[in-house]
């Protein structure tokens, strides 16, 4: 199963190629996600919530007789490949993503803890871009780098 990214559709696969180079090897459900392409389009954000959009996933699955499946999520689509492994790992075989990682807060993280948070906190920016110079022994010439 494929899900774009925000702001994008189902074309993102199939324009690239990934479709056709994917097709001789595996069964392809390409999704427009809640609110792109050619899907629904709710105006209320409670529409757009993990639970519907796992709900969306398990719905193109069941509808494609994919009792398990992989998915490949790209960002946002990311995010809901993640979200919908976690809520039904029994049925989703591997998560490949681009653009995104495991929006799950780790339960034993504490942004409290954090040197980033506590560098922010204790620094504003200044200190922040001191913390990336002792984590990554990078060096900013100016106050703020030009990316920021």
């Amino acid at each position: 199963m494929l899900l774009h990214g925000i702001f994008c559709d189902r074309s993102w696969w199939t324009q690239p190629g990934y479709i056709d180079e994917l097709r001789g090897d595996h069964h392809i459900a390409n999704v427009d996600v809640r609110g792109h392409g050619e899907s629904g389009k709710p105006h209320e954000s409670a529409a757009y919530s993990y639970d519907l959009l796992i709900a969306d996933v398990l719905a193109v699955a069941d509808a494609e007789g994919m009792d398990r499946f992989a998915m490949w999520g790209h960002s946002y689509g990311g995010d809901i490949a993640w979200m919908t492994a976690a809520a039904v790992p029994d049925r989703v075989q591997a998560v490949i993503t681009t653009g995104a990682w495991d929006p799950r807060v780790d339960p034993e993280y504490s942004i409290e803890n954090s040197q980033w948070f506590k560098a922010v906190r204790d620094g504003g920016t200044r200190g922040l871009l001191e913390r990336f110079e002792l984590e990554d022994g990078d060096a900013f010439d100016r106050e703020f780098p030009e990316w920021a």
